[in-house]
């Protein structure tokens, strides 16, 4: 979809792009959500079918958003890149500045009392 940019969609789904205009318009794409038209969709889908409500919505959704370009799967892989880079930093950053001092209160007393070896 369009509005998708930083991870983009996935593999495991049916591919959503230009759905809209695949079906040719609001009533074929009404009728193939409806009837679960993918593998994917039937275990989750069928022991509760969607309302018309949540039809309309997506019908109305994908209409919306129709003609516009979907995100460059290029452009997500990068700034997927990034988002994981970044947050690994910010963990490794994170628990330095938690973890900087636990051998103080453990290690210091143990250094300052323990008498060395061949000294008095």
């Amino acid at each position: 979809m369009h509005d998708t940019p930083a991870l983009g969609g996935g593999q495991l789904g049916p591919d959503l792009t230009n759905i809209y205009e695949r079906l040719k318009g609001r009533k074929s794409l009404s009728a193939w959500l409806m009837r679960l038209g993918t593998e994917t969709m039937l275990p989750i889908f069928k022991d509760r079918l969607m309302a018309a409500n949540e039809i309309n919505a997506l019908a109305a959704y994908f209409e919306a958003s129709a003609g516009e370009s979907p995100a460059e799967p290029a452009v997500n892989r990068v700034a997927f890149l990034l988002m994981g880079l970044a947050g690994a930093a910010a963990l490794v950053f994170g628990f330095d500045a938690i973890w900087k001092r636990r051998f103080q209160s453990v290690r210091r007393p143990l250094v300052d009392t323990t008498p060395v070896r061949g000294h008095r």
